[in-house]
């Protein structure tokens, strides 16, 4: 997924954007199946748009019913599944879906990776 070149004194980082993607998207479709009130996981950011450099990390935004109301306790209920799959940094927004269309501005260009629907 992220590949590192070394010639000397400079680095230079890669991400392979297809692998990556696609291993996100195993990860999601796992989660749907781990997390049943989970409805939907998209991939937002530098990656969704194809603007990502050798250090982006991954956006992701899950939506999902029955949640808690404190933001921080929900991130805790996904956080540590998704981590320990993917092997890049991650940034996560967890959202009920009446909430979805607040964020809708950075939201606008994300790829589905998991859908119920």
């Amino acid at each position: 997924m992220r590949q590192i070149q070394s010639s000397g004194s400079v680095k230079a980082f890669f991400l392979n954007r297809a692998e990556l993607i696609e291993k996100t998207k195993s990860v999601a479709q796992e989660a749907g199946a781990v997390f049943p009130h989970i409805q939907e996981i998209l991939l937002f950011g530098s990656l969704a748009s194809h603007e990502q450099t050798g250090l982006s990390d991954i956006d992701l935004c899950i939506i999902a019913r029955n949640l808690p109301t404190n933001p921080i306790d929900r991130l805790k209920l996904f956080y540590g599944f998704l981590a320990q799959r993917l092997s890049i940094a991650l940034d996560l927004l967890v959202l009920l879906p009446e909430e979805k269309e607040s964020h809708e501005e950075y939201l606008k260009k994300a790829v589905v990776l998991y859908s119920k629907k």
